[in-house]
């Protein structure tokens, strides 16, 4: 069956449907806002986010995650990423080159953007993702899951490139960079001991 996807304009009627489908594949339904951030995140194309949710995480990631997770986790496990579901799965800080941003409409569409002066940076905005919870999707566990993922087909011999291609190399190692710096200085210990484990089995670019 084809991937399920959202509308962008949320509403009481989607709201109810993707807690629907997040209980058909086995997620308790939690809702959990409990970081206290001050702007919303994502570059000037990202949906609009709220005041539980400054950084946009429910409407650019827990929707998307809470449709395609479950498979894209299915095809790390099975060796090979097929589908199209990096951006909203391994979130980036945004893309910079010699202090100007560069990145792509998706990649500040997704990315993960700290509060001005700070907003080509991402820290404080990926430790809030390790935080949310909404929709019966747990931004954490997913992560930590999908990480666990590419640490065991890594360490079984299969090469980034090789497992998630040439195009999402780069980005998964840029997301591994971000999140093990975010969840040091004992922020997320679990976080930043499996990110190191990821990109030591990686290895060099």
């Amino acid at each position: 069956p084809g991937v399920m996807r959202s509308s962008p304009a949320g509403g009481p009627s989607q709201d109810a449907s993707v807690q629907e489908v997040c209980r058909a594949v086995g997620t308790p339904v939690e809702v959990r806002h409990d970081y206290d951030g001050k702007t919303a995140g994502g570059g000037p194309g990202s949906r609009r986010s709220n005041g539980d949710d400054p950084f946009n995480l429910r409407n650019r990631f827990c929707v998307e995650q809470c449709y395609v997770f479950p498979q894209a986790l299915a095809e790390i496990r099975s060796g090979r990423k097929t589908g199209h579901w990096s951006w909203f799965i391994f979130p980036t800080a945004p893309f910079v080159v010699d202090g100007e941003e560069r990145g792509s409409s998706m990649n500040r569409e997704y990315c993960l953007r700290d509060p001005p002066p700070n907003d080509l940076r991402g820290d404080e905005a990926a430790r809030a993702y390790l935080r949310f919870s909404s929709d019966g999707v747990d931004l954490r566990a997913n992560y930590i899951a999908m990480m666990t993922a590419v640490a065991e087909q890594l360490e079984s011999g299969k090469t980034l490139e090789g497992l998630v291609g040439f195009l999402d190399d780069p980005k998964l190692r840029s997301s591994l960079d971000l999140f093990e710096r975010a969840s040091g200085g004992g922020f997320d210990d679990e976080v930043h001991a499996l990110c190191r484990r990821v990109l030591a089995a990686a290895g060099p670019p």
